[in-house]
């Protein structure tokens, strides 16, 4: 069973509107253990855009991590913790959890997975996962 893990982010600066990468080095440096990426999902924080690929964070900003039920134990540590993200620090809340519910079509501004880089492979990538 899947499910996400929804952490509420406060912080006073903005940050980068292109965050992922920095956001899973962030999230590392506090659990190591999920370095390699695997089993789970870290979503954008959504954010309001201020120009100059900057965002700032509102209420409804989140942390979302998407991971196995059994693993939930892994990132329950990030409640109430400070990260660095880019060098501007963010605090997270305790999280909600849900069980994820299968959704007819997905939609996504930016996908990546790791070590897929040609668009054939890329695409054969998306859909066994």
């Amino acid at each position: 069973m899947k499910i996400e893990l929804s952490f509420p982010v406060r912080g006073l600066v903005p940050i980068p509107a292109d965050h992922g990468y920095a956001l899973l080095g962030a999230i590392t440096q506090l659990i190591p253990t999920v370095h390699g990426g695997d089993g789970f999902a870290v979503a954008p924080i959504p954010g309001r855009q201020v120009g100059d690929r900057k965002m700032v964070l509102t209420r409804k900003s989140r942390l979302v991590v998407r991971t196995f039920a059994d693993r939930v134990g892994e990132f329950l540590p990030l409640a109430g913790k400070q990260i660095n993200l880019a060098g501007r620090p963010l605090t997270l809340g305790v999280p909600t959890v849900q069980q994820l519910e299968p959704a007819p079509q997905l939609r996504a501004r930016l996908v990546t997975i790791k070590g897929f880089f040609e668009p054939d492979v890329f695409a054969e990538a998306v859909q066994r996962q």
